[in-house]
């Protein structure tokens, strides 16, 4: 896929996540699937959850303060 028709931001806050997706897509040889502006909103969120309920995240207190949040928002207690 040439340059020009790489998929471009449409927000002055979506390039690092941009880099990320360009990074996933490419095979070495060429850029696979395009992916939208919109794609980027919901990789930006799973990103979020990914990161914050990671082994890794050793901030615990976060991690419950959210459940607590999504259990609060899903109705569920």
């Amino acid at each position: 896929m040439p340059l020009k028709q790489l998929p471009k931001q449409t927000d002055g806050c979506s390039c690092g996540l941009y880099v990320m997706k360009y990074m996933e897509y490419w095979d070495g040889t060429k850029m696979r699937p395009n992916f939208t502006q919109g794609e980027i909103h919901i990789f930006r969120k799973k990103l979020l959850a990914e990161l914050l309920f990671s082994d890794f995240n050793e901030v615990t207190e976060a991690k419950k303060e959210v459940g607590k949040i999504m259990k609060l928002l899903t109705g569920q207690h």
